[in-house]
């Protein structure tokens, strides 16, 4: 078995990566893509990956092989095309993600269908952006989400963040801009931490006032789910 993992040095990539080296068996191949990276994502994603070999196991990474705008549905599109393609160019057997209950399109899909994984890359996919077809344009092998499958409870950000081992929590990637979306949710996380509630209680509730994924309704639309935890 040789898996095809899309890496960054973010909480969620790292921890995705730590899993799929801890969980399953086989070879591993982890790519990251220069386009969808930050000059502190590609500094760090060395640090990151340092220590996964050192405590956890070997595995092959290095910088995506395919980059090159090969469809013109934007950028995520261009991205999982690649993703298929860097996946037969090192002839894996199985393609893994860290989509999780915090990923529109994806959570939307998984709360409202009971579909195993693979129907999500239909080209007629009713729950988000319809651009994730393009994966299957490269790539006709399994596809996993480790975070949210049909297999155990789902998960989300800050479940995944409270997972991640003390040690590499001080490595990955953490923006302190303090005005981007990604800092807003972290002070929202931090104030319901204060208030008592778990990690999993504060996943949920930013799908409920978003209304996505397991709250998805005829309100449902992208932007909610940022006005959620700004308006918090």
């Amino acid at each position: 078995m040789k898996i095809f993992v899309p890496a960054s040095s973010g909480a969620d990539s790292s921890y995705l990566l730590y899993r799929v080296l801890s969980d399953y068996d086989g070879e591993v191949v982890a790519r990251i893509m220069r386009c969808d990276a930050t000059t502190e994502d590609m500094e760090n994603v060395r640090h990151v990956h340092a220590w996964l070999k050192s405590n956890v196991r070997d595995f092959d990474f290095g910088y995506a092989e395919y980059e090159a705008e090969s469809c013109n549905l934007g950028m995520l599109a261009n991205m999982e095309h690649n993703f298929g393609l860097m996946a037969n160019h090192h002839k894996c057997d199985l393609i893994v993600t860290g989509h999780n209950t915090y990923n529109w399109s994806q959570s939307n899909w998984f709360f409202q269908t009971d579909d195993p994984i693979e129907k999500f890359y239909e080209k007629d996919m009713p729950y988000g952006w319809a651009v994730h077809y393009t994966l299957r344009n490269t790539w006709d092998g399994p596809i996993d989400w480790v975070f949210m499958n049909r297999k155990s409870r789902p998960i989300g950000r800050w479940e995944i963040w409270e997972n991640l081992p003390d040690e590499l929590k001080s490595i990955v990637y953490v923006c302190d801009c303090g005005v981007c979306n990604k800092c807003k949710l972290k002070k929202l996380y931090r104030r319901m931490k204060a208030k008592g509630f778990t990690a999993e209680q504060i996943d949920d509730e930013i799908q409920k006032q978003g209304k996505y994924g397991r709250y998805y309704c005829s309100e449902t639309n992208v932007e909610n789910r940022h006005a959620a935890y700004i308006n918090m």
